[in-house]
């Protein structure tokens, strides 16, 4: 890919062990530059301080969820380990848009009924469901846009004039 504009700032995070040696480079050959963050570090490690000072017991609710915090995987389970679980995937082609509603209505489903609907709070307590709402992003936005019953993704084939693939099937 060829570069848009020469003058568009970009930002890169180098180890520090290279850090000296890309500042000379870039002094070396009049790049201007500026420091953004001196010690990334110490940034992560304060996250990770407020994340463990924010912990509470596991949501089950939606109205309990805390969305000003990140959460790791245990916050999104109904507990358990090795469990079996079922993994669902919608909108692997892009024009069935029924598949990307019907996976966002689960969601909902999932952490509204939890604790309320009987099968599935059985279901939740045994095993671990994944969701993948949108397999297809790039030709279910085109179908919104461009051709309505377009099924396959958008990346273009190396050597072939025809673009996309099926996402279940090559």
């Amino acid at each position: 890919m060829e570069p848009i504009d020469l003058s568009t700032p970009v930002d890169i995070r180098v180890p520090f062990t290279s850090l000296q040696t890309v500042k000379a480079f870039l002094e070396t050959e009049d790049i201007p530059y500026s420091v953004m963050i001196m010690d990334l570090q110490v940034m992560l490690d304060e996250e990770q301080d407020q994340m463990l000072s924010a912990r509470a017991p596991a949501p089950r609710t939606t109205n309990d969820y805390d969305y000003s915090n990140y959460h790791d995987i245990a916050d999104f389970s109904t507990g358990g380990i090795n469990r079996p679980g079922i993994w669902l995937d919608t909108g692997i082609h892009s024009r069935e848009w029924i598949t990307q509603a019907s996976g966002t209505w689960f969601a909902k489903k999932i952490v509204t009924d939890y604790g309320r609907d009987a099968a599935l709070t059985a279901i939740l307590d045994k095993m671990d469901i994944f969701l993948e709402i949108v397999t297809n992003p790039d030709g279910y936005y085109y179908t919104h846009n461009s051709n309505r019953m377009w099924r396959k993704t958008r990346k273009p084939n190396p050597g072939s004039s025809c673009v996309g693939t099926d996402p279940n099937r090559n």
